[in-house]
């Protein structure tokens, strides 16, 4: 059963890089105040298309952007936001924990996991801290998986993050391939 789940995680992954996934759609993104360029979107053209009637898609589900490229999501509390990008190249997952503005990043001793939204195995990924401090402290926490890209690709994962004696969850929704 874990080898079907498998082939059918790494078939829709494959469907979403085909098909050129841009952007994905993140539960509680920051969307409020999100200045963008109509002109251009990232590298895509318009191609003359009324703007104000996107099919499939309108601008709330266009994501906002943190400081280091990646993709931001609220955590349940105010005290930090995250970013997280995935690599094209490779299979490297990144988490920046970022100040509760979501401007700047944040170093903090914590344990970071994502946990799959759906599927049979929700078996945790341990990301690990990227260069930390003296005190062991990092704003950036990683994993080279190629299941994580695909967990979060297919069914959204939870971002956990414990940070001191506190618990912070945030959502990564499912990836949304959309063309404009």
């Amino acid at each position: 059963m874990k080898k079907f789940f498998t082939a059918i995680m790494l078939g829709l992954f494959s469907c979403c890089l085909m098909s050129g996934c841009a952007e994905t759609k993140t539960e509680n993104a920051m969307t409020e105040g999100h200045d963008h360029d109509h002109g251009d979107h990232d590298g895509h053209d318009h191609d003359g298309e009324d703007h104000d009637d996107h099919e499939g898609h309108d601008h709330a589900e266009h994501d906002v952007h943190g400081p280091f490229g990646g993709h931001v999501f609220s955590f349940d509390s105010d005290d930090y936001r995250g970013e997280w990008k995935h690599y094209n190249d490779n299979d490297v997952i990144r988490v920046y924990i970022l100040d509760s503005a979501g401007k700047k990043e944040a170093p903090v001793n914590a344990t970071v996991a994502m946990i799959p939204l759906g599927g049979s195995d929700r078996t945790p990924f341990e990301l690990e801290a990227e260069k930390p401090n003296a005190e062991g402290q990092s704003a950036v926490y990683s994993l080279d998986d190629k299941n994580l890209g695909i967990a979060i690709t297919a069914v959204g994962v939870k971002v956990e993050a414990k940070i001191g004696d506190k618990t912070y969850s945030g959502t990564i929704e499912a990836h949304e391939p959309h063309d404009h």
